[in-house]
């Protein structure tokens, strides 16, 4: 787990202790379950590490867009989930933006994305 993870799963943790329900979506992983509960975080797990950002726009509609909730956040982490093209049931979105090292750039994504995201 890197750094974005484990501060996510502190800050999630942390609002669930104070009494707030929270999801979070995600990509899945060999050996991940679909949907789970965590330290009282509902996870839900769907696509590979490209395809959870349009995966999470088609579970939005057919799911998350009825169960009410009040916040979105919108978590980037390389690329932005893109939520205010989507979400459109009322909520507040946030975006959490993780700072990345630029080196990054060049093991986690592919040419020419590598090129443009770490120069600029």
């Amino acid at each position: 787990m890197g750094g974005a993870e484990v501060f996510t799963r502190e800050v999630l943790s942390r609002w669930v202790k104070s009494g707030h329900e929270v999801t979070l979506f995600a990509s899945k992983f060999e050996g991940g379950g679909d949907e789970e509960v965590v330290d009282g975080v509902r996870i839900v797990r769907k696509g590979g590490r490209f395809s959870v950002y349009w995966k999470a726009k088609s579970f939005y509609a057919k799911h998350f867009s009825k169960e009410g909730y009040d916040v979105v956040i919108d978590e980037i982490d390389t690329r932005p989930f893109l939520t205010p093209s989507f979400v459109r049931s009322g909520e507040r979105i946030v975006a959490l933006i993780h700072p990345l090292a630029r080196e990054y750039w060049f093991y986690e994504t592919p040419f020419p994305v590598s090129v443009l995201g770490y120069h600029f």
